[in-house]
């Protein structure tokens, strides 16, 4: 906007009744209008002249200043310049709406908000972890991107102030303490460690500098020693709380993400954040410029993750509760360091783990550590049951849909065993001519190929590649089964192809050819076979019933025996089948490691105990019913007798003839006579 002479030289006169020479704080307005004042007083104006150099020295000119140089807040999310991927992603800052995947080339810049080290790592640490690590899988072994991965660890805050104090240690022991056991829990599950890890006590330097630019820019304010983020300054210029915007106003939130600050009296408004907290007595203490304090919560990431990637990065994600207001202020101090309006492309979050049901909580005793569930279960196992259901949405940790992972393994497992021991059986000089049978399959093959590609672009969704995947199991399983001479050229490229993508996902180890891994030494096969082999005639012989039925009971008891408790035991599997030529009993092994046994009969226990606790329970109800039901019969016999009793005492007393005279009471009939 422009200004005539005389409108500046009267605004020089009315400034002769302004205070502001002493002092007075500007108004929002005062800065708007200075800012469009910018290098157009003439100098022979001192009022205007010393007017407008007292507002541009006000922090909230800055922020005002940078508002208008944008254009004002704009959009939670603009699609980002670079090459489309061919991936669609649920990003969380379009509500949940999946966007086209864009990255400017072959390397992907990716933040994981990492843990506060005070406690145990439990399953909802899995749910999250475990996840990015399916995804990072996805991304740089099947689409064959370049991640560059960078966790933090929280190693100082209010959580592990108070545990450290309860416990009687110092932060740094209690830190280091669970540090360590999350990576080892991490290296359990087979998740692949970060290319950089970033602690809060070895970036305290940067996170001091970045508040105070955050400051400069006219977005925080000093109080009392601590340092807030002034969120109403934001809003005017910037789009606050994208994830989860209608949050902002609740209070209770609000103050969970203050932790022991919650509350502060030295807030200008109650939505302000803690960037710098003064420490207090038994607290740890780093030296600022505002006095001994330590970060807040939300300003580590940002701090430490600009230190390492920049303006932008590509992708950023945690878990679903942190939303708000984790990630919303980790969002807005971004953008007010910056300058700009789009610190992360793409915001991703898993959803959120149950237990049963239920939330987890040590209140309903239903608290699963990553350890607990590993006594129970096999990473393999976990991580079937991850891949089964969406990342995006809820999962339920629990013994059913555990048993859909489990039931899913053995079937692959029957696979691979059913090829390896079609290989082992392999005759020379079998045929290989190709008829209509393995042209279909070879068809299913290339079809399945494409449809776990177009699944994994579409918000990698690993449930409908499993399902396709289970599918061209099934067909091929059928075929290695039934066929008196299957092409083993082709079993063993389906075979490879599922391989390969149980690789991609974490669930095969990479030197492994194909199948699931096997522990012992290749020149056990010959004898495995001959004992086999031999089994397999003793319950041909059992199944003959010319011979007497104890023996027969006897020498099936005996072979079960082997292949449920002594076989397992020196990390053997075996799987009862029937001959396709003959449909007489055969049997095809598998190695397996001695975790495989251990959660085996831990699944075999549990599955015991299950059924022993229905017919308790099914015992239990019956005997209900039965009490019930006497109970009723009773009743209704003593409802009877009172009511006969009754109407005995009403006859006894005279009340009247019966309805219905007995033959006692009826008068005799006239015999004749006049």
């Amino acid at each position: 906007m422009e200004f005539s002479q005389q409108v500046l030289e009267s605004i020089d006169v009315f400034l002769t009744t302004r205070t502001f020479l002493t002092g007075e704080r500007v108004s929002l307005e005062d800065c708007a209008f200075a800012a469009q004042l910018d290098g157009k007083i003439p100098a022979c104006l001192g009022n205007l002249t010393r007017w407008h150099t007292t507002v541009v020295n006000q922090p909230e000119y800055r922020a005002v200043h940078t508002a208008l140089q944008s254009g004002g807040p704009k959009e939670a999310w603009t699609e980002p310049p670079g090459t489309p991927t061919g991936i669609f992603l649920s990003n969380s800052l379009c509500g949940g709406r999946k966007v086209p995947f864009i990255v400017k080339d072959k390397t992907i810049t990716w933040y994981v908000c990492g843990p506060t080290v005070y406690a145990p790592s439990h399953m909802g640490h899995a749910r999250n972890y475990l996840t990015w690590d399916i995804l990072r899988r996805i991304l740089e072994d099947y689409f064959g991107f370049e991640v560059e991965l960078i966790m933090n660890v929280t190693d100082i805050d209010d959580k592990i102030i108070n545990r450290a104090n309860e416990s009687g240690i110092s932060c740094k022991e209690l830190s280091s303490k669970y540090e360590a056991e999350f990576f080892e829990d991490m290296k359990l599950l087979w998740i692949k460690p970060p290319d950089v890890i970033t602690r809060v006590t070895e970036y305290v330097p940067e996170i001091i500098d970045f508040t105070q630019k955050i400051i400069d820019n006219g977005f925080a304010y000093e109080n009392n020693g601590s340092v807030y983020f002034d969120v109403q300054a934001f809003k005017r210029s910037h789009v606050y709380a994208k994830l989860e915007p209608g949050s902002q106003t609740n209070q209770a939130r609000l103050d969970e993400g203050e932790g022991n600050s919650a509350g502060a009296s030295d807030k200008r408004h109650p939505a302000d954040f803690a960037l710098w907290k003064r420490s207090k007595v038994n607290e740890p203490v780093y030296e600022s410029q505002w006095g001994g304090g330590r970060p807040g919560w939300h300003i580590e990431c940002s701090a430490m993750a600009s230190k390492l990637i920049g303006r932008t990065m590509d992708l950023h994600s945690g878990g679903e509760d942190l939303k708000f207001p984790h990630h919303d202020n980790e969002l807005a101090q971004s953008e007010a360091y910056f300058g700009h309006h789009q610190w992360v492309n793409y915001f991703c979050h898993t959803g959120h783990l149950l237990i049963a049901g239920q939330k987890m909580s040590k209140s309903l005793k239903n608290f699963t550590t990553i350890r607990d569930a590993l006594a129970k279960y096999t990473t393999r196992q976990i991580r079937l049951l991850f891949l089964l259901h969406k990342w995006e949405d809820q999962l339920n940790y629990s013994e059913d849909t555990m048993s859909h992972a489990l039931q899913y393994e053995a079937q692959l497992l029957d696979f691979f065993t059913a090829v390896k021991t079609r290989m082992r059986n392999r005759q020379p000089m079998a045929a290989e001519r190709w008829e209509q049978v393995e042209e279909t399959l070879a068809q299913r093959l290339r079809d399945a190929k494409e449809g776990v590609r177009n699944s994994l672009l579409d918000n990698f969704n690993t449930p409908e590649a499993l399902r396709v995947l289970m599918q061209l199991r099934n067909e091929a399983f059928a075929y290695a089964r039934d066929a008196a001479a299957p092409r083993i050229v082709l079993l063993l490229k389906i075979a490879a192809f599922i391989t390969r993508m149980f690789k991609v996902f974490g669930v095969i180890p990479h030197d492994v050819e194909f199948g699931f891994p096997e522990t012992a030494n290749v020149s056990v096969t010959p004898y495995l076979d001959a004992f086999t082999n031999f089994r397999d005639q003793i319950r041909r012989i059992a199944a003959n019933r010319e011979f007497p039925q104890n023996v027969r009971a006897a020498l099936l008891q005996a072979t079960d025996h082997l292949r449920e408790e002594i076989f397992p035991s020196i990390g053997v599997r075996l799987v009862d089948t029937v001959n396709p030529a003959d449909g007489s009993p055969s049997a095809a092994w598998s190695l397996c490691s001695a975790e495989e046994v251990r959660a085996a009969k831990a699944q075999k226990l549990m599955l015991e105990e299950a059924k022993a606790e229905k017919k308790r329970k099914e015992a239990a109800e019956k005997a209900a019913r039965v009490a019930a039901a006497a109970e009723a019969k009773s009743r209704k016999q003593a409802a009877a007798a009172e009511k006969k009793k009754k109407r005995e005492e009403k006859k006894a007393a005279g009340g009247g003839a019966p309805l219905t005279p007995s033959p006692s009471d009826a008068v005799p009939a006239p015999t004749g006579g006049s």
